[in-house]
């Protein structure tokens, strides 16, 4: 029945071949308009799984906390240089960059509303913001003892050599009592790792010093982030074009560098689109150098060109109106798809190049359908409904992947099936037929086969015990967690990124604790708590540093407690002693009395009795909202507080977040904060997230791909003996794959895990072909067809294999893992297909023969 199918099949495209190359022509041309509609997609949105409620949850985290792009300009001091040399051109760069659209936030010293903060809210307020040791230590600090041992260090401070600016910080605070609280608010300003000289944020080496931009457009939005990158190369040119009109005898000009979201995203986009250019050039090459060295035939080569690139062009419109994006998955797979469709090509020209040596075009082609056609269709749907299971995928970079593909490879099948047979007839009408087509290279078949079908007991029982030994070694497989395996790395902002880590002192990248609640007053007295618990984390070395609300507005229960404490103590923290001793002490150590020591003394007994607490219409009344406003957001009667954590490292380790969730929990359950008053938020925890979504996707896919294979197979073959057989190259494949990776030092990843579903799409095709040629042909032509078929499936995995190898020149790790377990799994089933099932069908046969005799 299928065979008269693929005759009229034949018989149709033989008298309608001109229709068909007009009307694929202008499909052609319709995909081409298409294609040039496509847009690049980048968000995250684009990969994430949707409808998942934590997801959401974590998303509307990240939006509520505003955008988590931060854009980092570095500024480097040059040997034998001083921060002093930075600071000019810091101010250049700030103050022109602070004209640029939305940039938002501009951090490269202390602002004008922090300083009024300080002065204003702050200082007057300064007991209130201190910590039951900061109390203790204040306490310490203006008794008589401590009071004379201050003095006492300001005599010997100012007798140093290189005392500097010793003296108006001792006329400011001859005490020393605004460490106590300005280092602790300085610190949650800035990082562990920086410090402030003069205000400006520098390492605590001195050798660089950083400003902070946080824009308020996302860094997805390319053409936002192309003019904002413009913009500070030009600032940043600018900035040392004036610094060297000012140091024109200076041999070396500081640099800047800049590293974040944006010029990230940025290089992830000039990279993506480079990988999708070289990936299919370096496709189309390698395919047609090996399709001109087998067949050599440079006509042929073109002939074969014109239905594929169809097939590509075809898909890629199909995509733009499924989606109507392009994102880096379906894009690195361009290169990729080339090789997979010309497979289909293979087997058909195979037998139609044996068939032309001895009968015309027409009757070649005809031979070539009928004999090789329902194998080819069968092959080709179980590889794209292969495919087709990534569309369960609860990820949508990957569903996307896998729909197109599937779209792709029946879009192949249809051009190699229906198209390029139109295009032989149209050669032959004009006189141009290729009859002198080198046939298919035997590639040793001739030589495997026989020697195969002749001992097939011992062939099978010798692949029994390798795979045997590489099933032991597959339990040795490995999976790499961390996702900077997956980056560039030589990409000069990732690198200038890990840098910056190194000089911040923890990582640049931060988690939200989040908190919700009805009231303010509860948000904050809860969030005081937890502060509590990320001191103590802190003191662990796990936590670098963290930005709260509470440095700007202290939480009433702690005020509160400052305020009994201020009572308790009034005794010993009387301001007319405290005068008193002072000026004993000034006389004893040889300081006179200045007029700055007057405002100071009125300060200390403002800051010792407060006149009253400080909450949200303190900032109002100052003007000073904007301080707290990124912190809390209120949605209706619902309000959320935010603390940006930073932690010491990166958590990139499989354990890193798990760990330290667990550590603060059970910080913050001894303080009174329950595990459900809490949660961490941010990308490095969606991340994680999704890094376990990806485990039970691949559960999911795989088992869904290898349902569909098998159900393709028996709709196909109709015979669950023939289906049977059509799997066992397959299986032994993918196992003598697992086996292998370990012994070669190849890991799976959070890439590369998608080569399993692919080369069970691409795997199942020898066995496929093998087992129809099996059934079709008559045994006493089953070498022959074992050979003949043989050398179609090594030229269709070799082309499989350069399409997967245009991957081994993309900037990212995890795309070049991709091709190496793809092209290891394919490897494997092309050798199972070639050297098991010859052997086991010749066993099949010699049995359904009645011919059970022994081998020689």
């Amino acid at each position: 029945m299928f065979a008269s199918l693929f005759g009229s099949l034949a018989n149709a495209v033989i008298r309608s071949y001109r229709l068909i190359l007009v009307s694929s022509l202008l499909i052609t041309i319709l995909s081409i308009v298409l294609i040039t509609r496509l847009r690049l997609d980048f968000s995250l949105a684009s990969v994430l799984p949707s409808g998942d409620q934590h997801v959401r949850q974590m998303l509307a985290d990240l939006q509520d906390a505003g955008t988590q792009d931060v854009l980092v300009a570095l500024i480097r001091i040059p040997e034998g240089g001083y921060v002093e040399d930075g600071k000019q051109l810091v101010d250049h760069f700030v103050q022109e960059m602070t004209s640029f659209p939305s940039i938002g936030a501009l951090e490269a010293r202390i602002t004008a509303q922090q300083e009024r903060f300080l002065k204003e809210v702050l200082l007057p307020h300064a007991a209130l913001f201190l910590n039951d040791p900061q109390r203790q230590e204040l306490l310490e600090r203006l008794s008589d003892v401590g009071i004379r041992r201050q003095i006492q260090e300001n005599q010997r401070m100012l007798l140093m050599p290189m005392q500097g600016a010793a003296g108006e910080l001792i006329a400011r605070d001859p005490l020393g009592l605004h460490t106590l609280w300005l280092s602790r608010w300085l610190s949650s300003q800035t990082f562990g790792g920086l410090e402030l000289a003069d205000g400006y944020l520098v390492d605590r080496e001195h050798r660089h010093l950083l400003v902070f931009m946080r824009p308020q457009q996302p860094a997805v939005n390319l053409d936002y982030s192309k003019q904002l990158m413009a913009a500070v190369h030009t600032a940043a040119g600018n900035a040392i074009h004036l610094w060297w009109q000012s140091h024109p005898d200076t041999p070396v000009a500081p640099s800047f560098g800049f590293t974040g979201g944006y010029p990230i995203a940025l290089q992830d986009e000039a990279l993506t689109r480079s990988d999708l250019q070289n990936n299919v050039v370096f496709s189309l090459i390698g395919v047609n150098l090996l399709f001109l060295l087998v067949y050599r035939n440079p006509r042929f080569l073109l002939l074969i060109q014109a239905p594929l690139a169809m097939g590509v062009i075809w898909t890629f419109g199909a995509l733009k109106i499924i989606f109507g994006h392009i994102n880096m998955l379906t894009g690195a797979f361009a290169g990729v798809q080339l090789a997979m469709g010309i497979d289909f090509a293979i087997y058909l020209l195979n037998l139609y190049v044996e068939a032309n040596q001895e009968h015309d075009c027409a009757t070649a082609l005809r031979l070539a359908l009928t004999k090789g056609g329902y194998s080819t269709l069968v092959g080709g749907l179980t590889t794209a409904v292969a495919f087709l299971a990534l569309g369960a995928s609860s990820f949508r970079g990957f569903r996307e992947l896998g729909i197109i593909i599937c779209v792709g490879m029946c879009a192949c099948l249809v051009t190699m099936m229906v198209v390029l047979p139109a295009l032989l007839i149209w050669q032959q009408q004009r006189a141009r037929a290729l009859a002198r087509t080198r046939p298919v290279p035997g590639f040793g078949m001739g030589y495997l086969i026989p020697a195969v079908m002749a001992r097939p007991r011992r062939v099978l029982a010798g692949a029994v015990i390798v795979l045997a030994v590489l099933t032991a070694s597959a339990f040795r497989v490995s999976f790499n967690e961390d996702m900077r395996a997956l980056r560039p790395q030589k990409a000069s902002s990732i690198a200038l990124e890990q840098e910056m880590d190194t000089l911040l002192g923890g990582a640049s990248r931060h988690l939200l604790l989040v908190t919700e609640g009805q009231t303010e007053q509860q948000l904050l007295d809860r969030t005081w708590r937890m502060s509590k618990a990320l001191d103590q984390l802190q003191q662990e070395g796990a936590v670098s540093h963290y930005r709260s609300l509470l440095s700007y507005l202290p939480a009433p229960a702690s005020q509160q407690q400052a305020e009994v404490f201020l009572q308790r103590h009034a005794a010993e923290l009387d301001s007319e002693r405290i005068e008193t001793t002072f000026r004993e002490a000034l006389h004893e150590y040889g300081f006179q009395w200045l007029p700055e020591y007057d405002s100071y003394l009125k300060w200390l007994k403002t800051m010792l009795h407060p006149s009253g607490m400080i909450d949200r219409q303190s900032f109002e009344k100052a003007g000073l909202t904007a301080l707290i406003d990124p912190f809390l957001i209120s949605r209706g009667s619902e309000r959320k507080l935010i603390t940006y954590v930073y932690p010491r490292a990166g958590l990139w380790g499989k354990s890193d977040l798990s760990n330290l969730t667990r550590n603060l929990q059970q910080a913050a359950a001894a303080l009174g904060v329950t595990s459900d008053q809490w949660r961490f938020g941010g990308l490095p925890v969606l991340m994680d997230y999704l890094k376990k979504m990806v485990w039970l996707d691949l559960r999911n896919t795989l088992g869904l791909s290898l349902l569909a294979t098998v159900v393709v197979l028996l709709l196909g073959f109709r015979n669950l003996r023939l289906a049977s057989l059509a799997f066992i190259p397959l299986v032994a494949g993918m196992v003598a794959s697992l086996g292998i990776m370990p012994l070669v030092s190849l890991q799976f990843n959070y890439a590369n895990f998608i080569a399993l579903p692919i080369i069970v799409g691409i795997g199942i095709d020898y066995g496929v072909h093998l087992v129809s040629r099996w059934h079709e042909e008559p045994a006493q032509n089953m070498e022959a067809g074992f050979c003949e078929t043989s050398r179609a499936i090594v030229l269709s995995a070799l082309t499989t294999m350069v399409g997967f190898g245009s991957l081994l020149g993309s900037n990212y790790p995890g795309l070049r893992s991709i091709d190496w377990v793809t092209s290891l799994g394919i490897a494997c089933c092309m050798i199972a297909a070639l050297v098991m099932l010859p052997a086991l069908l010749t066993l099949v046969g010699r049995k359904s023969a009645g011919a059970g005799s022994s081998e020689p």
